[in-house]
């Protein structure tokens, strides 16, 4: 069924370009097919520019970008198309999601709060906007807080998986690897790539790349962000993880 949808959609965007070859919202979809479906970083990045350059007023399009130059180790670069888009329209909480996740990339935590705590100000039950709050405190090694970040996700199933992933650096191991097992049990089909962050905080990389190699196998999303994630970073060395950036045609971490 997911292969026949990527057929489909595929389609759609062929034909939309033959119909409007000069027109902006083509050119953007045609790139999130590339980024998404081909893991075509190269080929995603020049529709979204050129996406931008038929309609230099519409944020999409760059906030697209920048998460293409994420994907490619550019975090700094995909932050200031995220400061550009907010200059434009500055009242968009997604955006502040978006550059707290780029900050928490770069190491910046004091500025990702930051900007995490205005996008809830904005939009207090936004789209999984507590994970980055968790992920800040994860990094911080505040537990506690963490979890309690976790647990105020307000929609399923991002609640429950924001709440697995704090629980695994909770010091109570038996309450963490319940968490683990829920997430495996409810989500496997889903949230692999989630699964995989899990067994990486848990320090199991054996179990991890097995579930990173399932979440390539779904296409799954998450998998984008895998060179700039702090949690997977730890076995960024590992041929493993050298040969799953190869097959996702990412370039490989050097540090």
């Amino acid at each position: 069924e997911v292969e026949v949808n990527y057929r489909k959609s595929r389609a759609a965007a062929d034909k939309a370009s033959m119909l409007g070859p000069n027109l902006s919202i083509v050119h953007n979809a045609r790139g999130i097919i590339l980024q998404y479906l081909d893991f075509d970083w190269t080929g995603a990045a020049a529709e979204f520019r050129r996406a931008a350059e038929l309609a230099p007023g519409d944020v999409s399009p760059k906030v697209n970008l920048s998460v293409v130059l994420m994907t490619l180790g550019q975090t700094e670069q995909a932050a200031q198309l995220v400061r550009d888009a907010l200059k434009i329209d500055p009242l968009r909480a997604q955006f502040y999601a978006d550059l707290a996740s780029y900050q928490i990339l770069l190491g910046h935590l004091p500025e990702a709060e930051q900007a995490m705590h205005k996008a809830v100000k904005l939009d207090p039950t936004g789209f999984n906007y507590y994970q980055a709050l968790s992920f800040i405190s994860i990094l911080r090694g505040d537990a506690k807080t963490a979890l309690a970040e976790a647990q105020q996700e307000s929609r399923q199933p991002y609640r429950d998986l924001n709440v697995a992933l704090a629980m695994q650096v909770s010091p109570d191991r038996a309450a963490a690897d319940a968490a683990l097992k829920m997430l495996i049990d409810k989500y496997a089909t889903i949230a692999a790539y989630q699964v995989g962050d899990a067994y990486a905080l848990c320090k199991d990389p054996d179990n991890m790349f097995k579930w990173l190699d399932r979440a390539y196998a779904q296409k799954d999303q998450g998998l984008q962000g895998m060179t700039a994630d702090p949690f997977l970073l730890t076995y960024r060395h590992d041929p493993r993880f050298i040969a799953l950036c190869e097959k996702m045609k990412l370039p490989v971490p050097k540090t």
